[in-house]
């Protein structure tokens, strides 16, 4: 079982593989986040009855909207791979960003 100082220190290490400024920043990830809350508790899907059920469940669903642009460059997959660049080599220009993101 985690605690929260452990919770807080993985998340001030995720916010600082955000930029502060463009499209994969910070308030993108907030704003997912925030999002995928919402329609969760809209939804049904993670009501105050079900959720400690599938609080494991829940909780991974929240930190993957949290880190899903973690360390992206500010670019999207298209120009990565117009500029041939080492990202999109690597994963021989086929979904870059989100390949990126599963490493």
């Amino acid at each position: 079982k985690g605690s929260i100082p452990t919770l807080m220190k993985f998340m001030l290490g995720v916010e600082e593989g955000y930029a502060e400024e463009g499209y994969h920043c910070l308030m993108h990830a907030v704003d997912v986040t925030n999002r995928l809350a919402a329609t969760l508790f809209h939804s049904g899907i993670a009501t105050a009855e079900n959720c400690m059920e599938h609080k494991r469940t829940v909780f991974a669903t929240i930190i993957a909207a949290v880190v899903h642009d973690y360390r992206h460059p500010q670019v999207n997959n298209a120009y990565l791979v117009e500029e041939e660049s080492p990202i999109s080599l690597e994963f021989n220009d086929y979904a870059v960003l989100e390949m990126y993101s599963l490493r």
